[in-house]
């Protein structure tokens, strides 16, 4: 195509970006995207040898109004994704794309934090004012669209734009994490910043994540995110508890967001780098031992693995705050382990949960299965810094067994849920019984057989 016709297809483009579309609120969405399709495929062609400006002239773009800036985020995100994701294009033009982003980062970064918090902000002050609804959720949706181009780019740039500016980017997220309309995206991002690799040093200035303000906003999202993802159905005959979808799928995020904050603490606590234990370090776990509490059979399981790498961790295990964790691990365990919450049943909170998260009671029964088995390293990693009260509250528990009256129904036998299992007192070679397995008790007098041979064999 001769660079005449070129320059003529580019500005009538450009054309349609600026004044071609209906309103952000009323433009369909496969127009939108196709639009910006057609741009992203015209950078990749023409950038930047043959369009030097592109990056000036989609920012004068969103000064045209909102519409114009959610598709300049949509151009830039499909860009990155076509370019770093999918690489759809050949290979030299990959690099030279890839290269130009690298060297402009700086400012696209700069520029993608300035539209969100431009728009975020005019969001938070439309919404509480009346008849301004719909301008508020102009901004909003520009919002939720900058935090989506974001998280296009937090996976592959330098971690160094992650944590410049005193760690601007994780303290906006933090904050998005308590507005309703975008706290998933912001939870989308920031999961994808504290799961990123690459050397120590540079996963350091992550560690911000563990101060008070930080840690409140975690906590404080999490506490109001689990009120809100359940809503009572009335029925003529009883309550029924609903999920709200996106509530719980924001609870997911924020789970697996404290999971990667502990396995960064895990890999820097001891390294080179000299990271110190947080002074804090207990509203994290107060904040992770909520979800494993949580009545979701698979938020409890997303805990698991993070528990067991703190749990043997040569210097944090030995922490005060981490001992003292345990102890609550194991009480928490102790009720874990009874396998409650199966998809076709209602006779525990973890029902509901369990039928947006499994297709039937066999994947229920596939998932549990492993998920006992988790519990059970975790448990065996805990007793070898506490074995003592590891065996005091095992001793507690089968007491409890013990002194509670059976029921033996109709069919001569009862569920009692004892459990036992193994794990070395590394200072005696003895054995420590902990309760973290389930039996099946027929009678007292299988009982204490039971209780006799797990206790002394």
């Amino acid at each position: 195509m001769p660079q005449q016709e070129k320059v003529q297809l580019k500005n009538c483009t450009m054309g349609l970006l600026s004044t071609g579309t209906y309103p952000i609120l009323e433009e369909e969405s496969h127009i939108k995207d196709v639009l910006a399709r057609i741009i992203v495929e015209m950078i990749k062609r023409e950038w930047p040898q043959h369009w030097p400006d592109m990056l000036k002239e989609m920012e004068a773009l969103t000064s045209i109004g909102e519409a114009q800036t959610e598709l300049v985020m949509m151009i830039l995100l499909r860009l990155a994704e076509d370019v770093i994701t999918f690489q759809t294009l050949p290979a030299q033009r990959r690099r030279d794309i890839q290269q130009t982003l690298t060297q402009n980062m700086d400012s696209i970064f700069s520029f993608l934090l300035t539209i969100l918090q431009l728009h975020v902000d005019e969001y938070r002050k439309l919404k509480k004012i009346p008849g301004q609804e719909l301008q508020a959720k102009a901004h909003c949706r520009v919002g939720v669209a900058a935090l989506n181009t974001l998280a296009g780019y937090i996976d592959w740039v330098a971690l160094a734009h992650l944590t410049n500016d005193n760690c601007r980017l994780l303290e906006m997220l933090c904050l998005l994490l308590s507005e309703t309309e975008l706290q998933l995206e912001a939870a989308e991002c920031l999961l994808i910043a504290i799961s990123r690799k690459g050397k120590l040093e540079d996963r350091k200035p992550l560690m911000v994540l563990f101060d008070d303000v930080a840690m409140h906003y975690i906590l404080s999202a999490a506490q109001s995110a689990d009120g809100a993802a359940t809503c009572n159905k009335s029925s003529p005959t009883q309550p029924v508890v609903g999920v709200v979808e996106r509530h719980y799928i924001f609870l997911k995020r924020l789970c697996q967001v404290l999971c990667s904050l502990g396995s960064q603490l895990c890999y820097l606590v001891g390294s080179d780098v000299e990271v110190d234990v947080p002074t804090n370090l207990s509203k994290y776990t107060e904040a992770f031992l909520a979800f494993t509490t949580h009545p979701s059979q698979f938020l409890r399981s997303s805990t698991q693995i993070t528990w067991g790498t703190l749990f043997r961790h040569e210097i944090l295990s030995k922490d005060p705050v981490i001992i003292q964790t345990m102890i609550k691990y194991f009480r928490t365990t102790m009720t874990n382990l009874v396998k409650t919450g199966f998809p076709s049943k209602n006779d525990s909170p973890s029902c509901e949960y369990s039928r947006h998260d499994f297709d039937s009671d066999e994947d229920f029964n596939s998932f549990f299965n492993s998920f006992r088995a988790q519990q059970g390293e975790a448990v065996r990693n805990a007793c070898r810094v506490v074995p003592l009260e590891g065996f005091q509250i095992a001793a507690e528990w089968l007491q409890y067994q013990i002194s509670t009256p059976i029921d033996i129904g109709t069919t001569g036998c009862t569920c009692c849920f004892l459990t036992v299992a193994h794990t070395e007192d590394l200072g005696r070679g003895g054995r420590v019984c902990v309760c973290v397995c389930v039996c099946v008790m027929v009678n007292v007098s299988v009982g204490n057989s039971v209780l006799e041979e797990s206790l002394w064999n």
